[in-house]
């Protein structure tokens, strides 16, 4: 969808009805009935009416850089990842490196 142009925001308004250009609107629809009219077209493809896009090109730039938000398996992960740094410190506290800069 991102690579027709469908943006975050967008509503669908109306879509194919089962035969034909006809459009039947999707406003104020339910799923089943949305569901119901989308797999009873006739025909390999259907048409979708968006309104409310969020046009704004900076709104899109931004919001690729936007951070996504923390999962229970990310910080499961950070855990993870924080105790094995810290065994690992542990483990190399009471080596004695060499370092030339010393």
């Amino acid at each position: 969808a991102w690579e027709q142009g469908v943006r975050p925001g967008a509503h669908l308004t109306m879509l194919s009805a089962t035969f034909g250009d006809e459009m039947w609107t999707a406003r104020k629809v339910g799923m089943t009935q949305f569901m119901q009219t989308l797999n009873s077209r006739f025909g390999n493809t259907i048409v979708l009416a968006l309104e409310k896009e969020n046009q704004s090109i900076l709104d899109n730039l931004f919001g690729a850089f936007a951070p996504k938000p923390e999962t229970e398996e990310d910080r499961k992960r950070k855990a993870s990842m924080n105790d094995v740094f810290a065994a690992e410190e542990a483990r190399l506290q009471d080596k004695n490196f060499w370092n030339p800069f010393r």
